[in-house]
């Protein structure tokens, strides 16, 4: 499990995050979604280790991460698997490679040293519906088969009702819930439901 403990984080005095508090399961496809700009690439970015939490602790199977010495550092980010967003990938592989061939190259790049914990941000970004279905749900089996603790960024609604086993919906840099893909069309949270809706509409356009 990777526990995040009342996580703070800003930037020239402007808080991106405030006070997170939630955790990751192990075998999960554990959702982090919110609008961009509403803190949950910083999020995940203090979770790898690119970001210094202000305030906080990130705890990984028990570990403080800011507690361990740099050898013992340099171990945990080994167990990692990092997907970022793959930006210009037309101009970086052969034109006959489809983007989701590439993803899936990535994917398999991130998960080639078996890590115990694989970190996704926006992975089926600019791919068609059916494509970015198919990414997730590779992300998915991948995540069960070698029992992974998966955290994946996104706000795309289609990736939420398909693989959300357990969700945190940031907004302007707080946690405003948690739950899980049953249950997020269910919820009297107003923020979330306008999240929701707006992106609900852009996945109908999208179809």
């Amino acid at each position: 499990m990777i526990e995040v403990i009342n996580v703070s984080k800003s930037f020239d005095g402007q808080m991106v995050l405030k006070d997170i508090t939630t955790t990751f399961e192990k075998g999960k496809t554990n959702l982090i979604i919110g609008q961009s700009g509403s803190g949950k690439t910083v999020l995940m970015k203090c979770c790898i280790g690119l970001l210094d939490a202000d305030e906080g602790e990130i705890i990984f199977d028990g570990l403080v991460f800011s507690a361990l010495k740099e050898k013992e550092k340099r171990k945990t980010r080994k167990e990692m698997g990092v997907l970022f967003q793959i930006v210009n990938a037309n101009e970086k592989f052969p034109s006959e490679i489809s983007g989701g061939m590439i993803k899936r190259v990535a994917i398999a790049r991130a998960i080639a040293l078996n890590p115990k914990y694989l970190f996704c941000d926006e992975p089926n970004s600019g791919l068609d519906p059916k494509t970015a279905e198919r990414i997730d749900q590779l992300i998915s089996e991948l995540t069960e088969k070698f029992q992974m603790i998966t955290v994946i960024n996104t706000h795309d609604m289609n990736s939420v009702l398909q693989i959300g086993e357990k969700i945190a919906f940031i907004h302007s840099g707080q946690l405003w819930w948690e739950g899980d893909k049953n249950q997020i069309l269910n919820t009297d949270n107003e923020e979330l439901n306008e999240f929701v809706f707006a992106t609900e509409l852009t996945r109908r356009v999208k179809r």
